[in-house]
């Protein structure tokens, strides 16, 4: 007697996991209180289910307290979103500074793998440069 062995399909592989990335963002410092920058953090594709990255900034040239006020937190994508922003203050003054930058990484990402993990936050002067000194008198 023969026995029919029976064929069970093997389930299809699961979808890969879409990416995550941040963009940069500038923006020209005020005189006075803050200013916000907009970061935009994007998946490569929807996702099904939710995703989740954190964030946090880091100095550079610019630094926390006196540039900028440091952040960080989680975007949550709810399934069929794409992108999330979120912002970071910029904090205005009167010195007169060359372009500043800091960094923000992302991290600890649920639901999908980083492909572009750090952006950079660039913070143009308006402030003008003092006129050099007069020279001496003959």
């Amino acid at each position: 007697r023969r026995q029919r062995l029976a064929c069970i399909p093997h389930p299809p592989p699961p979808a890969p996991l879409p990416t995550v990335s941040i963009g940069n963002a500038t923006v020209t410092e005020g005189d006075s209180g803050s200013k916000a920058m907009t970061f935009t953090v994007t998946l490569s594709a929807a996702s099904t289910s939710t995703v989740t990255v954190g964030y946090s900034t880091a100095n550079n040239t610019a630094l926390a307290g006196s540039d900028y006020t440091a952040a960080s937190g989680t975007l949550s994508f709810a399934p069929g979103q794409t992108s999330r922003t979120f912002t970071v203050a910029i904090l205005g003054d009167t010195t007169a500074e060359a372009t500043e930058t800091f960094r923000v990484m992302l991290g600890n990402a649920v639901g999908a793998t980083i492909a572009t993990g750090t952006g950079t936050g660039t913070i143009l002067d308006n402030d003008p440069v003092p006129p050099p000194p007069p020279p001496p008198p003959p």
